[in-house]
C-alpha cells in the first residue's frame, strides 16, 4: 500500500516578541479549511556570449521567497480582526442624551435611521410620538423607519443601549508578526501526528471578504514567510520553522 500526506487538524496562532522571536500565549483559530506554503525562488540563467550560440553556461540561485495561505471560515472577533487588520473595541452598555446625536435634516416619510450604536431601549426622538411619526423596526440595528415627513430643526436622538463590539477594518497600522502552529493528522497514514511551526508569518489583510453570500465567508490570509534569526539553521531547525515534526517514528 502506498503511503500518502494528506493532513487534516487544527491551527494555533501567537503574537510573536519581535526582540526574542518567541510566541505569546497561543490562540485555537477554529476551523481551518487550508493552510500552504509556497516556495518562489529567483533562478539568474546565464548565457556564454563566445560560441555564436548563447549556450547557457552556468544557473544559480539568487533569492528565495517563502509565502504563506491560510484560509479559515470560523467567526469571532478575533478572527475577524486579523482578517480586516483591525482591533476589536468591546464597548460597555450605556446611554445616550440630548445633544450628543441628532436626526440628519430632510427626513420624508418612508425614509430610514440608524443610531450610532446597536441593540437600543428607550428610543426617545425630540417631540416626535412613536407609532405615530416613526417605528422602531429592528432594536438590535437600530433601525427606525419614519411614518411622516420631520420639518423643523432636526431633533435629538436618545436611547440605551447595551454592551457591543466593534471591528474597525485598516486601523491596525502596525499589525504583529504570527507564530503559526499546525497540529496536523495524516488521514492517509493511520491518523499519525504531524505537526509543523512556523516562526515568523506577516500577513496582509484578506483579499475578499464576503459579506452576503449563499455559503459561509471564508476568510484568507496571505503573506510572507519570514526568516528568523533567533533560530539557527542546523540539522534540526531552520530560520523559517520546524517543518514536518513527525511525532511517531516512520
Amino acid at each position: 500500500m502506498g503511503r500518502y500526506l494528506h493532513l487534516q487538524g487544527k491551527v494555533y496562532y501567537a503574537e510573536r516578541n519581535a526582540v526574542t522571536g518567541l510566541p505569546g500565549p497561543r490562540r485555537y483559530l477554529g476551523n481551518a479549511r487550508s493552510c500552504s506554503i509556497e516556495t518562489e525562488t529567483n533562478i539568474i540563467e546565464h548565457l556564454e556570449s563566445t560560441s555564436g550560440n548563447r549556450v547557457m553556461d552556468n544557473r544559480y540561485q539568487f533569492g528565495l521567497k517563502l509565502n504563506c495561505t491560510l484560509e479559515f471560515d470560523e467567526y469571532d472577533k478575533r478572527n475577524l480582526a486579523l482578517a480586516v487588520k483591525g482591533n476589536f473595541l468591546d464597548i460597555a452598555s450605556g446611554s445616550v442624551g440630548a445633544g450628543d446625536e441628532t436626526l440628519p435634516a430632510g427626513i420624508t416619510a418612508g425614509t430610514y435611521y440608524r443610531t450610532r450604536f446597536g441593540n437600543i431601549t428607550n428610543l426617545a426622538i425630540g417631540n416626535l410620538v412613536s407609532g405615530t411619526h416613526y417605528v422602531l423596526e429592528d432594536a438590535k440595528a437600530g433601525r427606525i423607519r419614519f411614518l411622516q415627513n420631520v420639518t423643523g430643526t432636526p431633533p435629538d436622538v436618545t436611547y440605551n443601549y447595551a454592551a457591543q463590539t466593534r471591528v474597525p477594518a485598516l486601523n491596525d497600522t502596525a499589525p504583529p508578526e504570527l507564530w503559526l502552529e499546525i497540529d496536523g493528522i495524516n488521514v492517509a497514514s493511520q491518523s499519525k501526528r504531524v505537526n509543523v511551526t512556523i516562526y515568523r508569518f506577516a500577513f496582509n489583510a484578506t483579499e475578499s471578504l464576503m459579506l452576503l453570500n449563499d455559503d459561509p465567508t471564508m476568510f484568507s490570509l496571505k503573506g510572507a514567510v519570514l526568516r528568523d534569526t533567533n533560530y539557527s539553521t542546523g540539522t534540526n531547525y531552520t530560520n523559517f520553522g520546524e517543518y514536518f515534526n513527525i511525532l511517531e517514528v516512520e
